[in-house]
């Protein structure tokens, strides 16, 4: 549709790229999704945050984070609104691709800019410090989870006793395991054994 309205007399508003975009982030075609975005250049139609973001997400789904972060430096250079979900797709591609440190460094940069962090964003950041084998920041970043009231999920304390028994901090991860209990979140398969691990690893298996 978006080629017949290119080839008429019609002519194609940000809205229109957009939602384009946001069709091929949806079915994962990550480089049509740039393609739309040099085609906005030619047609100079000027793009937005969210001509942006749906990129970065396509690029997230397909994981491809150097893309995603050239993507990203184009909106901090343009002085475009950077969302949290700028900031988590971005960080979700580098995480999922093994940049655990560029995604630490996202996420710093985020707090910097006073740009609110939501579970997803912090989920991610967890996961990026159990990769890293980081058992201390893990733990400060779910305190200041915890201390800003934010919803923690299954996924929260996966990666935060994940990090802890890769370091050989049982009891650490044992107290985490019971705070997950009060919480009444339901332990998966992962985190039970997760926790056995880390027991077995202190000789503390009973």
């Amino acid at each position: 549709l978006l080629d017949l309205m290119l080839q008429s007399t019609v002519e194609p508003t940000a809205i229109t790229f957009n939602a384009a975009i946001s069709s091929c982030e949806k079915s994962n075609s990550w480089e049509k999704a740039l393609q739309l975005l040099r085609v906005m250049a030619q047609e100079k139609v000027q793009p937005n945050s969210i001509s942006f973001n749906t990129s970065i997400s396509a690029c997230d789904r397909g994981m491809q984070w150097e893309v995603a972060l050239q993507l990203f430096s184009a909106m901090l250079q343009s002085g475009m609104d950077l969302s949290t979900f700028t900031f988590s797709s971005a960080m979700s591609a580098c995480e999922k691709c093994g940049e655990w440190e560029m995604s630490l460094q996202l996420f710093n940069e985020m707090l910097k800019n006073k740009v609110q962090a939501d579970t997803i964003t912090y989920n991610t950041t967890l996961s990026a410090c159990e990769n890293c084998g980081k058992w201390e920041l893990a733990l400060q970043y779910f305190g200041m989870m915890t201390q800003s009231k934010m919803a923690s999920d299954a996924i929260t304390f996966s990666s935060v006793i994940g990090a802890c028994e890769k370091d050989g901090e049982w009891e650490k991860a044992v107290q985490l395991f019971s705070v997950m209990m009060r919480h009444q979140l339901e332990p998966d398969t992962i985190i039970y054994t997760t926790v056995i691990s880390a027991c077995e690893r202190g000789a503390e298996w009973e």
